[in-house]
């Protein structure tokens, strides 16, 4: 007998009759095929030959294009006279089970006037037991993907429907109950009648000599079960994925992963074992002459665990502190200069104890960077011991070793202590070999030993900064794959740091693969109206990146400016506005919008920073202008860090900030915020230090000086290369814009912190020097600034008396600044009764 008829199988003349129309691309699975209506408009356009025009209907799986196709069947199908319903059509739509075949049943007898002859399918009643029946979530889950489900948007009309399906699966289910009860009694009612008869059969074998048992009313017969051993493992799954992964290259033993003596010193001419834990208890006890074990009564090799346990109770002072440093620097120390083979087993006591101290400390403690620095040297020292000793089958069987019996131990802390993360995943980089492969499966491990996906994802975040193995090659581009996987899966998180933490990993992302940028658009698109603040410091984060990669001038250029220009706005908190000031700085020149609202948003926290008070800080504009502390903000990332902002002074082109800042000056007047720019302009930059210079560097520098003599378009490039906030032409043109303005701001206290310096900067370049002091209104400003009598002016007064005083005595600005202020005396001599000119005059 033929088998039933599947909800989506069509009739074999539906089939044979969509074969003969010649149809773009041939039926596969039914309800998925005709969901968009576009072979339903090619089969109709079989029938109506130039009524039709199936350019206008579109191919594809989004829903707005779906609807639009059916909006354009509807008015076909009542020009023709096909019968159709709207919740027909919506269940084709999305997809609904049956659907679509008896759709195309109707059409295929409208327009073949052919009636189709169903063969009667049996009926088949299967009764499901209690236990298999439909529970609430999942009448809950299916009335979710019912068509007119999805098409409702108030969140309270779904509300209500969903109240409602749970109402009517409760009564479903009391019926149901109520039915079984019912069934349940009538036969037991009905096997006390059979109980009768069964006695009368029993007492008639028994007069023939039956030897059989009689079968009593309601107890089944007894069933023997024979009893299952279970044999349990002892060993871990690291070791039987390693012993399975090594099968038929070398036998391997338990002995071989430290589970008991290694028998790789033991060998005739082989080197000679390591004890670890010997040494580790030498070094502690040396550091600690008077510390004694609480286990073995002295034993050298349980120093170590008396060590941490001192820790963990914090019986460390913090004289102490330094010495602990110094221990487990030693013991580091001890583990790069390992010259013989270890016991596997002494390197997981030593992790375990490490562990113990990480848990105890603060992460702020040098004694938890220490250990952290000790605990990574354990997995680099294991990884050495794979290649010299052979101690482990392979490298990934010591990350296998890791995550089945330290992980267990630290995941407390990675799951719940953000402010441990980095330094945990750290220790877990050095268990992995630098191999794309092996840490593809160390992500893929992490995953299954967090199982928390935020947890996870800001794990990752942490992990893609630190990771080297994101190369070319085809293994670096599936890790680089499987990043971007997680991260987009984290974008669409209801968890607004699951999205911000996805966001900073396809940062790095789209810099390593820039191919990969139409595929992060529709993401960052989405995100660009969240409201959350780190998930818009991430979105500009970015796009800056994005910039970096994309070239002017194309769509996708326009998109991420229009996309930023949306998130990097004057409305928005503090925190997103620095981030966005300090990372698109470096792209101001591409777009003259980015420009203005680079600007907008930074004259935006001036002015806030002047009007709000004791919340200054949160909008001061110092540190960003500032090369010796850059800003930090002072909340801290969803992955657990801090994002480190890099002086604007260090990223942006001064001559397009002046360009701009001076067209503000013209419209708005003077501002406390603009006097900073020029500040950071003129002398932020030129103050820096210089970095110190390590050996190679001074090398290069020599190389580069010996083929700046022997070319000068070397040298010219070698200029170029330089920031532009060192070339005279910058100060020459931010004097030839502001002079006059900053002059005007000597007689202001308020700007005098940023102005004079300004001034001191001009005068003492010999290339702006002349230019300053001989300008009209240096004098004006001067003379006001002496003239005034007020007790309240009298620091100004000395602060710009000091300034001449400095210019009177340097050897670019000297003599000019002597005639200066002995003119300005000679011609007002009232002024020398001010203490500060007259010292001035003095030094004339």
């Amino acid at each position: 007998r033929a088998p039933p008829m599947s909800a989506n199988a069509l009739p074999r003349e539906v089939l044979r009759w969509l074969q003969s129309l010649d149809l773009s691309y041939s039926v596969r699975n039914v309800k998925r095929d005709f969901a968009n209506g576009f072979l339903i408009a090619e089969i109709l356009s079989r029938y109506f030959d130039g009524e039709i025009q199936i350019h206008s209907f579109t191919n594809g799986v989004a829903m707005a294009g779906k609807q639009d196709n059916w909006f354009q069947l509807r008015r076909l199908f009542a020009r023709f006279n096909l019968e159709f319903s709207e919740e027909s059509i919506n269940e084709i739509i999305h997809c609904k089970t049956g659907s679509a075949a008896d759709f195309l049943e109707y059409l295929f007898s409208a327009l073949t006037n052919r009636k189709l002859s169903k063969a009667a399918q049996p009926r088949r009643d299967c009764k499901v037991p209690q236990f298999a029946r439909s529970t609430a979530s999942h009448a809950i889950k299916q009335k979710l993907k019912d068509p007119d489900m999805l098409l409702v948007q108030d969140s309270k009309l779904r509300e209500l429907s969903i109240v409602q399906t749970l109402e009517q699966h409760k009564t479903k289910r009391t019926e149901e109950r109520v039915a079984y009860r019912k069934a349940i009694d009538e036969s037991y009612y009905s096997s006390i009648s059979e109980s009768k008869a069964m006695e009368c059969n029993s007492l008639v074998q028994s007069s023939v000599g039956s030897q059989s048992q009689p079968v009593r009313p309601g107890v089944p017969p007894a069933v023997l079960a024979k009893p299952i051993h279970v044999r349990q493992h002892t060993r871990s799954i690291a070791l039987l994925r390693a012993k399975h992964d090594h099968k038929g290259t070398r036998s391997i033993s338990v002995q071989s992963f430290g589970f008991s003596q290694a028998s790789t010193g033991g060998l005739a001419g082989g080197p000679q074992q390591v004890s670890l834990l010997d040494v580790f208890g030498k070094i502690a006890a040396a550091r600690f002459p008077g510390l004694e074990s609480r286990e073995c009564g002295g034993d050298e090799e349980d120093l170590l665990l008396a060590l941490v346990s001192q820790i963990e109770q914090g019986n460390e002072a913090h004289a102490q502190e330094e010495t602990l440093v110094h221990c487990f620097e030693e013991m580091g120390a001890a583990l790069d200069d390992l010259d013989g083979p270890v016991e596997t087993k002494e390197f997981w006591a030593i992790s375990m104890a490490l562990t113990r101290v990480l848990e105890s400390c603060s992460e702020e403690s040098n004694t938890f960077e220490a250990a952290r620095e000790v605990f990574a040297h354990v997995g680099q020292a294991l990884l050495r011991q794979v290649d010299y000793y052979q101690v482990f089958p392979d490298k990934r069987a010591v990350l296998d070793m890791f995550f089945d019996l330290c992980l267990p131990q630290l995941l407390p802390m990675l799951s719940k202590a953000p402010e441990k993360r980095r330094a945990i995943l750290t220790i877990l980089f050095g268990f992995a070999e630098q191999a794309p492969l092996v840490r593809s499966h160390m992500v893929r491990r992490l995953y299954d030993a967090l199982g928390n996906l935020c947890a996870f994802l800001q794990c990752l975040t942490i992990l893609i900064f630190m990771e080297d193995c994101l190369t070319a090659s085809d293994h670096g581009v599936a890790l680089l794959d499987l990043y971007a996987y997680y991260a987009l899966i984290g974008a669409s998180q209801p968890q607004p740091t699951m999205r911000a933490a996805s966001l900073a990993m396809l940062a790095v992302v789209v810099q390593h693969d820039p191919h990969f940028v139409p595929r992060v658009l529709p993401t960052l698109e989405r995100l660009a109206a969240d409201d959350w603040w780190e998930v818009q410091c991430q979105l500009l984060i970015v796009g800056a990146k994005l910039l970096e990669v994309v070239e002017p001038g194309c769509d996708v250029w326009d998109q991420l400016i229009s996309l930023l220009l949306r998130v990097f706005r004057r409305d928005t908190t503090p925190n997103v506005q620095k981030v966005g000031l300090a990372y698109l700085c470096p792209h101001l020149d591409a777009n003259k919008l980015l420009l203005e609202r680079f600007v907008d948003v930074l004259g935006d926290l001036g002015d806030r920073a002047e009007c709000e008070g004791a919340r200054r800080d949160e909008y001061a504009l110092d540190q960003l202008l500032d090369l010796h502390d850059p800003e930090q903000l002072p909340i801290p990332s969803a992955c657990g860090g801090k994002y480190q902002l890099p002086p604007l002074p260090l990223s942006w082109k001064a001559t397009t900030i002046i360009d701009e800042v001076d067209r503000r000056l013209a419209e708005t007047g003077l501002k406390l915020w603009e006097v900073q720019v020029i500040h950071a302009i003129t002398v932020t930059q030129r103050a820096a230090p210089p970095e110190p210079e390590s050996e190679e560097e001074r090398e290069e520098r020599e190389d580069l000086a010996l083929m700046e003599s022997e070319s000068k378009l070397a040298s010219q490039e070698s200029k170029e290369s330089k920031s532009d906030l060192r070339d005279e032409h910058v100060l020459s043109l931010s004097l030839e814009r502001f002079g006059d303005a900053m002059l005007g701001c000597i007689e202001s206290p308020q700007f005098a912190g940023f102005s004079l310096p300004i001034i001191r900067t001009w005068a003492e370049h010999p290339i702006t020097s002349q230019k300053l002091l001989e300008n009209p209104a240096l004098p004006e400003a001067i003379q006001k600034v002496f003239q005034a009598h007020e007790e309240e002016l009298g620091e100004h007064q000395r602060l710009v008396g000091q300034l001449f005083a400095d210019l009177i005595k340097s050897p670019i600005a000297g003599p000019a600044a002597t005639a200066l202020i002995s003119s300005l005396c000679q011609a007002f001599p009232e002024l020398l009764e001010n203490p500060a000119l007259a010292d001035l005059e003095e030094l004339t």
